[in-house]
């Protein structure tokens, strides 16, 4: 009997030691030409944070079929650039992006200003344009 209760505490003291938790932040913005919206996962996962994060920008413009090379760049806070940065050939059909970031810093970067910067720059006629959108912290 003693031998089964000491193998149901360690059987119950490994489980503790798996336990997770998971969080999940919401930001939104909106510029001149893009509407942004970034939802990251944290997930603690005995005691390593992991995160995971979607990003969808919309273009608000009239001339969604002229649209192409567009590039989305995050800062983060980890890699020896800074950002994170996303290519895309055209729009989808809905007029929007969407990507996909594994553990790139956005939470340390996030928890420090609650707000990211992120510059969107495209062509559209021929013409290259640069913008920036704040999207924040939805709490």
């Amino acid at each position: 009997m003693k031998k089964i209760l000491i193998l149901f505490l360690i059987v119950l003291l490994l489980h503790g030691c798996a336990e997770s938790s998971n969080s999940s932040y919401k930001l939104e913005g909106e510029s001149a030409n893009w509407k942004g919206k970034l939802d990251i996962q944290e997930h603690d996962i005995n005691d390593e944070i992991k995160e995971e994060a979607l990003g969808t920008f919309e273009y608000l413009g009239d001339n969604s079929d002229e649209v192409n090379n567009v590039v989305i760049t995050i800062p983060v806070e980890i890699g020896e650039s800074g950002f994170a940065i996303r290519d895309f050939n055209e729009l989808s059909s809905s007029n929007s992006l969407e990507f996909n970031l594994s553990d790139k810093g956005l939470l340390g970067y996030l928890k420090v200003t609650k707000e990211i910067d992120i510059n969107i720059s495209w062509k559209e006629n021929d013409e290259r344009y640069d913008e920036n959108i704040i999207i924040e912290l939805d709490e």
